[in-house]
């Protein structure tokens, strides 16, 4: 390996925006989008380390992942906000949106029975995430109800 293999850039493009429309003075409507870039961490990247191993008498080993990119997070939501006076209570509601794309965890335990025995680590992309969720909450003196 050479320092070439260490060499990374981030161009990678991040964002946060949102949106709330006031349609009356007992509704909103909220509007919101997300993208967040996370570069791997030194120890995920290219650290060595040698510590005591999972069992009495073994080592453990733990290397970075040059080949590691960039994890990327995106999500979007939209809500609604109702207020019911009459009822003295009010009424929310949120659709959202969330993914995420090369999940990296250090998972890789691979044991190497020598004299000592010892394990080795190093971190890994895991596949694409993603989750749609609604969600939503009544609350006031009359009505109180919760849902996910």
């Amino acid at each position: 390996m050479t320092n070439d293999d260490f060499d990374k850039a981030l161009t990678k493009i991040s964002y946060n925006a949102g949106l709330v429309w006031r349609a009356d003075a007992d509704t909103s409507l909220r509007l919101s989008a997300a993208r967040g870039v996370k570069m791997m961490s030194l120890i995920e990247f290219a650290a060595v380390g040698v510590g005591p191993g999972p069992l009495p008498g073994t080592s453990f080993f733990v290397t970075g992942n040059p080949d590691l990119g960039a994890s990327i997070t995106e999500g979007y939501d939209i809500g609604v906000e109702r207020q019911l006076p009459m009822l003295l209570s009010s009424f929310k509601a949120n659709l959202f949106y969330t993914s995420l794309s090369k999940n990296v965890a250090v998972a890789n335990f691979a044991p190497s029975f020598v004299n000592p025995p010892f394990f080795v680590s190093q971190p890994l992309m895991w596949a694409h995430q993603s989750r749609w969720a609604l969600n939503w909450n009544s609350k006031g003196k009359k009505i109180i109800c919760n849902g996910v």
